[in-house]
């Protein structure tokens, strides 16, 4: 009797033996599949083959929706159609990233691309109201200076001007040499479509004075001298679209 319980507990310690080798082997395999595809994906993304890359991002979620990289595999899945200029469809994966995977640390940038997807789009209005909403979240990756340049560039299309100027005056100290040039000399149109000519002539100087080499620079002597005639300046401006011409 103890012969036949001693070896029912080999053979039961067996069963588990087995059951976790088994279960520790499908969960390597899991794991291993899920990382192919995403190291796939990713090679195909940078590639820019970007219909090859969402067929393996598609596969990885469906296959393993709870994956530690199923998030950051809907993000790319995203840009892809991004990269496509299919801002539609990509607009609807962003959403539907942060909706899935709320705590993603893909959520902030999917955040901004659902800004520029409605930008894109000429939904001006929508965006300016997505990148207000981001500006009220702490996004250390994303500088709050070029939320405001585009923030600035949705009330240029909407012809809000008066709302414009905050915008690019919070810009204009972006690190980025361009978006800061592009902020002054945007903030010099807003002021001058506010008639606000003074204003607007000392925004094109500091273009000209900060950013002579920038592809703002010569507009900017242009738009000075629309502003110096304005103010009846107009041996200034003469001068000015001398130096143009």
């Amino acid at each position: 009797m103890r012969t036949v319980r001693k070896t029912t507990r080999y053979i039961i310690f067996g069963l588990l033996l087995g059951l976790v080798f088994n279960f520790s082997y499908i969960h390597n395999c899991w794991a291993g599949e899920a990382d192919k595809l995403y190291m796939l994906g990713a090679e195909f993304y940078h590639n820019g083959e970007y219909d090859l890359s969402i067929q393996q991002f598609r596969e990885l979620l469906s296959k393993f929706p709870t994956h530690p990289l199923a998030s950051e595999a809907h993000y790319w899945l995203a840009e892809c159609l991004f990269n496509q200029k299919d801002y539609e469809k990509a607009l609807a994966e962003y959403q539907k990233l942060i909706k899935t995977y709320p705590q993603s640390d893909k959520t902030p940038d999917a955040q901004l691309r659902i800004a520029d997807c409605y930008y894109l789009t000429a939904d001006y209005s929508e965006a300016a109201g997505q990148y207000q909403q981001l500006l009220k979240l702490t996004m250390p990756d994303i500088p709050s200076q070029d939320i405001q340049y585009w923030l600035g560039w949705c009330y240029i299309k909407l012809n809000e001007f008066k709302k414009a100027v905050p915008a690019f005056k919070a810009a204009a100290s972006s690190k980025d040499p361009e978006k800061a040039a592009g902020s002054l000399f945007m903030l010099g149109e807003s002021y001058y479509n506010l008639h606000k000519f003074d204003k607007a002539a000392e925004s094109y100087k500091e273009v000209i004075k900060s950013h002579s080499d920038s592809k703002y620079g010569v507009s900017a002597k242009y738009a000075l001298g629309l502003s110096y005639q304005q103010l009846s300046k107009f041996e200034d401006a003469i001068d000015l679209y001398e130096e143009v011409i």
